[in-house]
């Protein structure tokens, strides 16, 4: 948990998200953008070799204002979790579903959502690709429901109260969202689910 691997610092400013990992403790790894941590306290009876987390992250690589040397962990949420927190607000399943149920006369009621952030020069942009099977019988093209999914997802995915997609792409949070549509999902489920990449 975040209380065993992250060192409490009275003196650390960090938004909660953030921690310091015991690096006395524990060996961080980031693999596929999942947390997966080794204990370095040996021996033990039952020691944490490569242990999944569970849990979406990256290594913060600015300095920490508390001058804490061990190093930073952000946590953006679970992998194949029904939300992810990212780009300044959250990215809910059941935002996304009642958002493409009108499309399912088109597509396959079966997406999966891929969000990925991107960094350059200090700054870090979020993007959502969303993963779609488009019905064989389908009236429309891949074209132009791209176009109509893209279209309603910027305008009323909500990622806050006060911030829908649009306003986190003007605002240069996010980039356009992409859909791209696949012969098949990685997943044998109804359930929709997020998976987060980081770069």
């Amino acid at each position: 948990s975040k209380d065993v691997i992250a060192r409490s610092l009275d003196t650390c400013k960090e938004p909660q998200r953030i921690m310091h990992v015991r690096a006395d403790f524990f060996f961080p790894e980031i693999i596929d953008g999942e947390l997966i941590i080794t204990s370095l306290r040996l021996p033990h009876a039952m020691p944490l070799v490569r242990y999944r987390t569970g849990d979406a992250a990256h290594v913060v690589k600015d300095a920490c204002s508390c001058d804490d040397s061990d190093p930073r962990i952000e946590l953006l949420g679970r992998i194949n979790s029904d939300f992810v927190r990212i780009g300044g607000g959250e990215i809910r399943v059941e935002e996304v579903e009642r958002i493409m149920t009108p499309f399912y006369v088109y597509i396959e009621p079966l997406f999966k959502i891929e969000v990925q952030e991107h960094y350059s020069k200090r700054k870090r942009t979020a993007e959502l690709t969303c993963l779609v099977i488009k019905k064989s019988n389908s009236s429309l093209s891949e074209e132009m429901l791209r176009y109509q999914i893209i279209t309603v997802l910027m305008e009323e995915l909500r990622l806050s109260p006060a911030m829908c997609l649009k306003d986190a792409v003007v605002a240069k949070l996010f980039m356009p969202p992409k859909v791209n549509f696949v012969s098949r999902l990685p997943f044998n489920t109804k359930n929709p689910r997020i998976i987060m990449k980081a770069n």
